[in-house]
C-alpha cells in the first residue's frame, strides 16, 4: 500500500480523527520508525511520524504503545504487525527469558518464527526421549571392533562380553540412528529458525549431527562407514551429539573449564607434576639395586607410575612393605610423599578450585541476568504505553490481560495480579516492575488453594486419609518383616500366606490410590507432582498391580511367562519395604534432610550429566581401542596380576562391549585397583604399554580433578543459601504439609511452601 501510495485503513482512521482501541493503536503504533532497546520512556518525535503514533496520549487521551519498533516489524518488510502478534510475541519472549534462553532483536519477529518456536516447545521432551533411547542403545548393539571382523565378535567362551551386547542387529539400529539424527538435525533447525540467533554451538552441533548420519548412511551401504575403516565415526560422535542438545553438560563444561584454566589452579596442577617427577627421581636413586626398586622403581617411568598411584592411595601400603621390612626408616619417603602431595597441594588446589569456580558462576550468572534483563527489554518494548506526553512507560491493564491470556492466566487472576503488583497512577506497570512480575507470570497461573470456600472440607478429609494411610503402611511393614524371615528361613512364596495379610496388603494399595487420586483433585497440578506425592504414586503403581497380579493370576500363570516364583518374592519383598520412606518422612528431622537433598537436584543433575557425558565417550573410545583384545586365550594376561586378582581374575573387566567399558569406567572412579585394570589394559593396547595407562590416567584426571572437585565445590556454593530455607522451614510445607499432614491451616501454607520450593528449585 504504501508504494502504491495508499494509506492503510488505520492511518485514514487517524487522519479523519477516529478513536481506535488500545490494541488498535498498538498496530499504529507500529508504522512508526525504530527506536533503540534503551529508550524505555518512550520514542521522540520524528519527522514523518503518523499523528497519535508518539508513544504519547493519542486524540482520545488513551494509551498508546512506546515500544521498540525494530521488533514490531517483520524483518525486511513495511508491513505492520497486528497488536496480537504483538502480544503473543511478547508472551514467547517473557518465557524466553524465564529459561535463559538467548534472543535477539530478529527472534520470534514473524508468525512463522513463533509457530516455530511453538513446536520446538511440544517437541523438546519427545527430542529428549528420543535422545535418550539414541544414546541408550549401544548398549545393544553390536560393537564397532565386531564391524569388520570375520567371526564377528568371537566366541563367548573365549571373548567375554555382557549379555546385552549385540542383542539389537545393526540393519535395526542404524535406521533408527538416522531417524534419530534427522530429528535432531529438523530440531536444530527449528529453533535457531525461531529465535534467529545462530552461533558456533549451534553451527558445531549441527555439523556434528550431519557428519554422524552421513557416517551412519553410508554405513549402511558398506557396512563400516566413512573412511578410513580402523576408526568408526558414529559411535564416537555420539556424545557430542548428545553435548550439542543437552544444557546441562553444555553449562557444566563451560563453567568449570574456564575455572580451572585460571592462572592458580594451573599453577598449582605444574606444582604437583613437577612434585611428583622429583621425588620419583628421588625414590629411583635411593631404591636401586635392592628389591623395592626391582618391584616398584626399576626404570624412571616405573617410578612415576609407582607414586602416581600412591597418590590415589590404592597401592598403599603395598608399594613400601619390601623396602619398610628391611627399614622402618624408609616411612619417612612415603609419607613425606603423600602429605605434601594429597594433604597440602591437592587441598590447596580443591580451595583455589572452589574459589575460582565460584568467581565462575558469579559471572555467569551476571550474564545469564543480563541476557534475561535484555529480552525483558524487548517483551516491554512491545507491551508499553505511555499516559501522556513526556510520562514513563509501562504496561496497561488492557495489554497486561491480553498477554496474561496468552500465557494461560484467567481474566480476574491477572487483575488481582496487576494491582498486587502495584501499578503507578496512571494505570502503567513500569519496568522495574515488570521484571519481577514477569518470571511469576511465566510460570503459570498459581495453583487453587485447599482452602478455598468450595473446597472447604477436602484438607480436614485429605489429614485423615494421610494418617490412615501411614497407620496401615506401619502394619504393613510390621507384617513385611515377619515374611522375610520366613522368606529367609524357608521356601515357601510370600504371597502364601494368611488372607488377613494379603487383604491388609491389598488394602494398602487401595489407599494408597485413593489418596493420590484426592490428592490430584484437591491440590492440583502444580503441588500434585511433588516429592511425597510422586514417590507414593509410583509405589501405589507397582507395588498393586504385583500384589493384584499374583492374587489373581498366580504365579505360574501365563503371565511370568515361567519367572522364578523366589524372583517374583524379592520384588514384592522389596516394594513391601520401600514403604517405610513415608514412615521415615513423618519425622521432621529426616524430612528436612531430604528436602535439602532434593533442593540440591539441580547441581546432582549438571554434575551427572557431565559424568554421563566422559563415561560415554572413554567407553566408546575404549570399545575401538581395546576391544576384543582382552580374551581367555591372551598368553600376555594369563601371567599377570590381571588374571589372577580377585580370586577368579580380571577378565569380565574389559572393552569388548559397551555396557562392560562402563563397569570398568566405573571400577576405574573408585580407584581401589584401579591400576590392575590399567596394567592389564597396557598389556593388550595397540601401540605400546602406555597407551592403557594414558588412558586410564587421562580419565582419573577428568573424573576426580575437575568433574567430583567442582562437584564439592558447586554443593558447597549452592548449599549456603538453599540450607538456612531448608532448616527454618521455608521448605516442610511442600511436600507432607500440602498433602494434607494437617488440618485446614496445611491450605495456606501449602502455596507458600510449593512457591519457596519451586524458587529454590
Amino acid at each position: 500500500r504504501r508504494q502504491k501510495g495508499r494509506a492503510p485503513p488505520l492511518a485514514r482512521q487517524v487522519r479523519r480523527g477516529a478513536s481506535p482501541g488500545p490494541l488498535q493503536q498498538q498496530a499504529g503504533c507500529a508504522r512508526a520508525a525504530s527506536c533503540s532497546g534503551a529508550q524505555m520512556g518512550g520514542v521522540a518525535d520524528r519527522p514523518g511520524e503518523e499523528p497519535g503514533c508518539d508513544g504519547g496520549a493519542g486524540h482520545d487521551g488513551s494509551f498508546r504503545l512506546a515500544c521498540g519498533f525494530d521488533a514490531l516489524q517483520q524483518p525486511g518488510s513495511l508491513q505492520p504487525r497486528t497488536a496480537e502478534d504483538c502480544v503473543a510475541r511478547a508472551a514467547l519472549l517473557t518465557q524466553c527469558a524465564v529459561d535463559d534462553t538467548a534472543v535477539g532483536r530478529d527472534s520470534l519477529a514473524t508468525a512463522r518464527q513463533q509457530q516455530a518456536f511453538r513446536a520446538v516447545q511440544v517437541c523438546k521432551p519427545l527430542v529428549n526421549l528420543l535422545l535418550g533411547i539414541y544414546m541408550g542403545t549401544y548398549f545393544f548393539e553390536v560393537p564397532s571392533w565386531c564391524w569388520l571382523e570375520e567371526d564377528s565378535c568371537g566366541k563367548e567362551g573365549t571373548v567375554p562380553r555382557s549379555p546385552l551386547s549385540s542383542t539389537l542387529p545393526l540393519y535395526i539400529s542404524r535406521p533408527f540412528q538416522m531417524f534419530c539424527l534427522l530429528s535432531f538435525i529438523g530440531y536444530t533447525l527449528a529453533e535457531q529458525h525461531a529465535l534467529a540467533t545462530w552461533r558456533h554451538r549451534q553451527r558445531l552441533s549441527l555439523a556434528v549431527a550431519v557428519f554422524a548420519l552421513l557416517d551412519v548412511a553410508v554405513a549402511c551401504i558398506n557396512g563400516c562407514g566413512l573412511p578410513p575403516r580402523e576408526i568408526c565415526w558414529s559411535p564416537l560422535l555420539r556424545p557430542f551429539v548428545f553435548l550439542g542438545l543437552n544444557l546441562s553438560v553444555r553449562r557444566f563444561i563451560g563453567n568449570a573449564l574456564p575455572a580451572i584454566a585460571s592462572r592458580t589452579i594451573v599453577d598449582l596442577v605444574l606444582l604437583q607434576g613437577a612434585f611428583l617427577l622429583v621425588w620419583a627421581w628421588f625414590g629411583l636413586l635411593l631404591f636401586a639395586g635392592t628389591s623395592e626398586g626391582d618391584a616398584y622403581f626399576s626404570t624412571y617411568g616405573a617410578s612415576l607410575l609407582s607414586l602416581f598411584t600412591l597418590f590415589t592411595t590404592a597401592n598403599f601400603p603395598d608399594v613400601m612393605m619390601i623396602a619398610y621390612s628391611a627399614s622402618r626408616w624408609v616411612v619417612a619417603f612415603f609419607c613425606t610423599y603423600i602429605v605434601i602431595s594429597l594433604y597440602v597441594v591437592f587441598n590447596v588446589l580443591l580451595a583455589a578450585l572452589f574459589n575460582s569456580y565460584k568467581a565462575r558462576m558469579q559471572q555467569k550468572h551476571e550474564s545469564l541476568s543480563d541476557r534475561s534483563d535484555h529480552t525483558l527489554r524487548l517483551a516491554f518494548e512491545l507491551l508499553a504505553a505511555r499516559g501522556a506526553p513526556g510520562a514513563e512507560a509501562g504496561i496497561a491493564l488492557e495489554t497486561w490481560t491480553a498477554l496474561c491470556a496468552r500465557l494461560a492466566w484467567d481474566g480476574r487472576a491477572a487483575e488481582d495480579l496487576f494491582r498486587a503488583l502495584g501499578a503507578r497512577a496512571g494505570g502503567l506497570m513500569p519496568l522495574e516492575v515488570w521484571r519481577q512480575a514477569a518470571p511469576e507470570l511465566a510460570g503459570g497461573p498459581p495453583a487453587p488453594s485447599p482452602g478455598d470456600p468450595a473446597r472447604a472440607g477436602a484438607p480436614r478429609a485429605l489429614g485423615v486419609l494421610h494418617s490412615v494411610v501411614d497407620a496401615s503402611v506401619v502394619a504393613s511393614i510390621a507384617v513385611t518383616v515377619a515374611h522375610t524371615r520366613d522368606y529367609v528361613e524357608g521356601e515357601r512364596p510370600v504371597w502364601r500366606c494368611a488372607w488377613w495379610a494379603r487383604a491388609l496388603h491389598l488394602a494398602v494399595c487401595a489407599l494408597y490410590a485413593a489418596e493420590s487420586a484426592l490428592r490430584a483433585a484437591v491440590l492440583g497440578r502444580r503441588l500434585f507432582w511433588s516429592h511425597r506425592c510422586l514417590v507414593d504414586v509410583l509405589l501405589a503403581l507397582a507395588c498393586g498391580a504385583l500384589e493384584g497380579l499374583l492374587c489373581a493370576a498366580g504365579p505360574h500363570s501365563a503371565v511370568w511367562d515361567g519367572a522364578d516364583p523366589r524372583t517374583l518374592s524379592r520384588l514384592l519383598l522389596l516394594l513391601r519395604a520401600a514403604r517405610v520412606e513415608r514412615v521415615l518422612w513423618r519425622f521432621s528431622r529426616p524430612r528436612e534432610t531430604l528436602q535439602l537433598l532434593l533442593a540440591l537436584v539441580g547441581t546432582f543433575r549438571t554434575a551427572g550429566a557431565a559424568l554421563f557425558f566422559i563415561f560415554y565417550l572413554y567407553s566408546t573410545v575404549g570399545v575401538q581401542v581395546f576391544g576384543g583384545r582382552i580374551r581367555l586365550d591372551s598368553s600376555a594376561l594369563h601371567g599377570s596380576e590381571f588374571g589372577v586378582a580377585g580370586h577368579v581374575g580380571y577378565w569380565t573387566n574389559n572393552f569388548n562391549d559397551f555396557a562392560s567399558g562402563v563397569v570398568v569406567l566405573f571400577e576405574l572412579m573408585v580407584v581401589n585397583n584401579w591400576y590392575v585394570i590399567a596394567d592389564g589394559l597396557a598389556l593388550v593396547a595397540p601401540g605400546g604399554r602406555y597407551v592403557g595407562w594414558l588412558f586410564c590416567i587421562s580419565f582419573y584426571f577428568f573424573i576426580h580433578i575437575v568433574i567430583l572437585n567442582v562437584l564439592v565445590t558447586s554443593v558447597v556454593a549452592c548449599i549456603q543459601p538453599v540450607l538456612p530455607d531448608c532448616v527454618m522451614g521455608l521448605l516442610m510445607a511442600q511436600s507432607g504439609q500440602a498433602c494434607g499432614q494437617a488440618s485446614g491451616r496445611a491450605g495456606d501454607s501449602d502455596n507458600d511452601g510449593d512457591s519457596a520450593w519451586t524458587r529454590t528449585q
